[in-house]
């Protein structure tokens, strides 16, 4: 069975020799982080390790040609801007770490956020602070998929329709839905999902710890 460290290596020969920032881009992590996964340095996360196994079992049916899989940019009916198999890397994006969702459920704000970095993934946000999510459950199946990696601003007020993380106050609990504010003065929120099994979610705006908008999806190798 081959090593792991090989197996990137010859994904990146196979697809016509991409170089470390690009393969990182697929997988949503810098191009630093697969040269220490190639060098035996660090041990990738058993999300990545699966997403790239995926991929790496098409290498047959796909053979050696580059830009096999282009780039598919779409925008969702809420507004986020969508990115499926990227391939190319490109230069001066900014980077947003990626959390756990453990780490999202003890956060109070993004500064705790801040402080458990997993890996990063490029975006075209403009906020300094924007972070990351890998989806959890089918809730929002099928818009949103486990496995998804999604963008959130916590420098921008969510709006009607947006798709957002909450994090409820009592419970610790994390939340990716569709967010609606009503009542007197918006002070209620109510999450929807998209999967129908799962009614929405009513709350008083104070249950509520924060409730960031997402900006930017990227869909996980199907």
């Amino acid at each position: 069975m081959k090593e792991l460290t090989e197996k990137f290596r010859e994904f990146r020969r196979l697809h016509g020799n991409l170089t470390q920032a690009e393969l990182g881009e697929m997988l949503g992590v810098t191009g630093n982080y697969i040269y220490l996964i190639e060098k035996g340095i660090k041990r990738p996360s058993k999300g990545l390790t699966k997403l790239f196994e995926s991929m790496y079992a098409t290498l047959p049916q796909m053979g050696a040609q580059p830009g096999i899989h282009p780039p598919i940019n779409s925008l969702t009916s809420s507004g986020l801007r969508t990115t499926i198999n990227p391939l190319t890397f490109i230069p001066g994006r900014n980077s947003a770490p990626v959390v756990s969702w453990a780490a999202a459920g003890t956060a109070h704000d993004y500064a705790d956020l801040a402080n458990q970095i997993e890996e990063v993934v490029y975006t075209d946000s403009r906020d300094p602070n924007a972070f990351a999510l890998i989806v959890e459950g089918d809730s929002m199946y099928p818009e949103i998929a486990a496995g998804d990696v999604i963008t959130f601003s916590p420098n921008s007020e969510p709006r009607n329709g947006n798709i957002v993380v909450a994090r409820l106050a009592e419970n610790h609990g994390v939340l990716v839905k569709r967010f609606r504010r009503t009542g007197p003065e918006g002070r209620t929120i109510i999450l929807e999902s998209t999967n129908q099994d799962y009614p929405p979610i009513t709350l008083p705006a104070e249950a509520f710890r924060f409730i960031y908008p997402a900006v930017e999806m990227k869909r996980k190798w199907r």
